[in-house]
């Protein structure tokens, strides 16, 4: 599972590591938190184990896993190993970070490029994604060839940015697993605002829209779908909110 969660992140946002299968951590690393079954080094622990290589620039990190991270549950594995890749970007960009700082940083980069909040359970206190997350994941696994959108937390940012720029109003809601619900609203000749909503998933849009896991009830077809099913892109979305805003004032 370690490998098939690693491809689908390096899919959306490719790091630069080497992944380790090991024996153990526990004896060369501290005895605390999650350090018992992963860590992530700038240089590599001896022996190495099975390798799998990612990423091919020359400043190289080492991400150990100990082979006892597969008794642990799948919520528990797939946060594991983000939050690994979360040290690779978070190395790079501040390579003197203090262990406490580090561990927010990490979590902060799976945030930033996978859209993925890190929790912390159990007495280990060990790293720990919910259900919706972790389907997101299992997707991405199933179907790594057809995730070559950006993530939905950035696409859904580049949408908010652009109606703030037109002085369009702009909501947003999570309806389930890898699906946003963004609602933007432009002015009328008559002073009052229309509205479309833009669905941006990782998967295409089912029979009356998608389910709010929320509110308990399917959220209805949106007017515009982002989703590896459809070829329509921002850009479309950009042209055809601003046709509809002109139109309704030229009456």
């Amino acid at each position: 599972m370690i490998e098939q969660v690693a491809a689908a992140l390096y899919k959306i946002k490719p790091f630069n590591a080497t992944i380790i299968m090991r024996s153990g951590l526990a004896g060369q690393l501290h005895r605390e938190s999650s350090r018992v079954y992963a860590c992530t080094t700038n240089i590599p622990i001896a022996p190495e184990g099975n390798r799998i290589c990612f990423g091919h620039r020359s400043k190289q990190f080492y991400v150990h896993f100990a082979s006892a991270i597969s008794k642990l549950s799948p919520n528990h594995i797939a946060a594991i190993v983000a939050h690994e890749i979360g040290h690779v970007f978070a190395l790079a960009k501040f390579p003197k970070l203090r262990e406490g700082d580090a561990e927010e940083a990490a979590d902060n980069e799976v945030l930033k490029n996978y859209g993925i909040v890190i929790n912390y359970r159990g007495p280990k206190e060990l790293q720990w994604i919910d259900d919706l997350d972790l389907a997101r994941v299992a997707r991405l696994t199933k179907n790594p060839a057809k995730q070559g959108h950006r993530p939905l937390w950035m696409r859904e940012r580049s949408l908010r940015m652009w109606a703030g720029n037109r002085g369009y109003s702009f909501r947003s809601k999570r309806a389930s697993s890898g699906t946003l619900y963004c609602t933007v609203g432009y002015p009328t000749p008559d002073g009052y605002d229309d509205t479309v909503t833009v669905r941006i998933a990782d998967h295409a849009q089912a029979e009356g829209g998608g389910f709010s896991v929320e509110e308990g009830y399917r959220t209805g077809e949106a007017d515009f779908s982002l989703d590896p099913s459809t070829k329509t892109t921002l850009r479309d979305v950009y042209r055809q909110i601003d046709a509809l805003s002109k139109g309704e004032q030229q009456g």
